[in-house]
């Protein structure tokens, strides 16, 4: 299920991928956006009910399904960048990673925070610089959710700047 209710983004997928193949989407056009140029996407993500291996939040910008950026970071601390391309095998690159067992909130809200600066992309969560890396800018207008993993969570307060 995915639902917007009062502003807030709520997911949830009931089945694992060995039950029921398939994952959860929400692509969103944004208008002024460009992810050629310098940006900041800001938001707080809460993970509600861990019901698989693996409690996975997940953000996309760029074109979706073509050629876009996915960070993802689980309750355990696990925070990884990719690139996904359409094109490429493979198609999912993981750029950079990090592991901050200390730094992720398993019951309250995470303040995530994307910044891309020219070619440099920094990942901030909770206040905290956990990936600064080099990143090719990639065309686009989209920010988007993916979930693959048994797990709910929801996010709030998102920010778009440019």
């Amino acid at each position: 299920m995915v639902n917007v209710a009062n502003g807030v983004l709520y997911v949830e997928k009931y089945y694992t991928n060995a039950e029921n193949q398939g994952c959860l989407w929400l692509v969103k056009a944004i208008r002024g956006f460009d992810t050629k140029s310098n940006f900041q996407i800001s938001y707080d993500a809460t993970f509600l009910k861990r019901k698989d291996n693996n409690n996975e939040i997940d953000l996309q910008w760029g074109r979706i399904q073509t050629d876009s950026y996915q960070l993802s970071f689980t309750d355990e601390g696990e925070i990884v960048l990719r690139r996904f391309t359409e094109n490429q095998s493979p198609k999912w690159v993981p750029i950079a990673s990090a592991v901050m067992k200390n730094l992720i909130n398993k019951v309250q809200s995470n303040r995530i925070t994307i910044r891309q600066i020219d070619n440099t992309c920094i990942i901030c969560i909770n206040g905290y610089e956990v990936i600064n890396t080099k990143v090719e800018r990639v065309e686009g207008n989209f920010i988007g959710i993916q979930q693959c993993w048994k797990v709910a969570w929801e996010m709030d307060n998102i920010e778009i700047r440019q």
